[in-house]
């Protein structure tokens, strides 16, 4: 992971991004198609137009990343990905997030991560991390990665929106991620959730519901 320094005033509102809901409208994912899943499932989605390219399915581990179709912005790269593990235990949502920040940080020249969210999600354990890398040893670039983790029943879930960023502001006075566009992630992001339709703890969204997301 990689990405500039940013003075107090920037980081703050970078953070500050995340914990507001921006005033333009966030990405939002499609209704659910029939037949719902039965079990404990990720109700996720995509951003419009964006598309796959790679998926996994293991015993182990259920992946897929998207990116976008038509990128804004030919010197960086902007990914999303979904992932479901098994194990036993299940980790828990902070400790596996901290863990992770830690360990990125050996491969960051300039390295930060900060808690937006910690708590429960439709009754499930939930944490959300952002990730700021000033440069990758390895790309030279920087990168901005904001993941949510998700403690279920059944399975762990990942989900991970990172952008590397080529060009960055040298006085490091601006957020590497406008305000605006930083905080329709966090929307995007608390539209994630997991659900199970056999337990009445955990409900699931109504698929006639025009607000429901998958």
């Amino acid at each position: 992971m990689g990405i500039p320094k940013m003075n107090k005033v920037s980081l703050t509102a970078l953070i500050l991004a995340l914990s507001c809901c921006a005033d333009t409208e966030a990405p939002s994912a499609p209704k659910q198609s029939a037949p719902p899943p039965t079990g404990e499932h990720l109700v996720a989605a995509p951003p419009e137009g964006w598309l796959r390219t790679s998926q996994t399915d293991t015993a182990g581990l259920r992946m897929t990343e998207f990116v976008p179709a038509d990128p804004r912005d030919a010197e960086g790269r902007e990914t999303l990905s979904f992932e479901s593990l098994t194990g036993d235990p299940l980790p828990d949502p902070i400790e596996f997030l901290t863990t992770m920040g830690d360990g990125a940080s050996d491969s960051c020249e300039g390295f930060n991560h900060y808690n937006t969210f910690s708590g429960l999600e439709n009754n499930y354990p939930t944490s959300v991390r952002l990730f700021v890398c000033d440069r990758n040893l390895e790309t030279d670039q920087g990168e901005v990665t904001l993941i949510k983790a998700i403690q279920g029943s059944d399975y762990f879930y990942v989900i991970t929106r990172t952008r590397q960023i080529v060009q960055l502001d040298p006085e490091h006075t601006a957020p590497p991620i406008p305000d605006e566009e930083m905080a329709a992630w966090s929307l995007y992001m608390r539209g994630i959730s997991v659900c199970d339709p056999r337990v009445e703890d955990h409900p699931c969204p109504d698929p006639d519901d025009d607000d429901a997301q998958s």
